[in-house]
């Protein structure tokens, strides 16, 4: 049988990817979590007017 040896050499970048990518998953799961608890959304145009009046003045 061949001998399959686990992957210990990957690169800096592809690890920041999966990283990357896995904090997304994670958000993307919390939020669709939060909204299947009843959370309010909101308009993204609406959300981004707001905030650019608030800090932008």
């Amino acid at each position: 049988m061949p001998v399959i040896k686990p992957i210990t050499d990957i690169n800096i970048e592809a690890y920041d990817e999966l990283v990357n990518a896995n904090k997304i998953d994670q958000a993307i799961f919390d939020a669709k979590q939060e909204v299947a608890n009843g959370a309010e959304l909101l308009d993204a145009k609406t959300a981004l007017l707001r905030l650019r009046k608030k800090h932008f003045g």
